[in-house]
């Protein structure tokens, strides 16, 4: 059976991580298969500062993940949310 396919944004990293930086974080939970920017509707040369991810995943991603020693915060369909200070639900 083929893993599901999830598209996970990545919110709160700035534009110094690299795509490739944040595949390799993201790839112990599945294979990565691309990396999207999306851009503002009205200016579409300024990027809005997440991130998207098309994500064949296997275990699932923590909502948040520490990549090149800054936090980021994960969104995709079906996560169980967490407080980001307790970690409860």
């Amino acid at each position: 059976m083929a893993a599901p396919l999830v598209y996970v944004t990545v919110f709160r990293l700035p534009p110094t991580v690299t795509d490739d930086a944040l595949a390799a974080a993201l790839g112990a939970y599945g294979k990565v298969s691309a990396v999207t920017e999306p851009v503002f509707k009205s200016r579409d040369y300024i990027r809005n500062g997440c991130r998207i991810l098309k994500l064949e995943m296997q275990r699932v991603p923590p909502n948040f993940l520490t990549v090149l020693s800054h936090r980021a915060m994960l969104e995709y369909r079906g996560m169980k949310w967490v407080c980001s200070r307790c970690k409860h639900n």
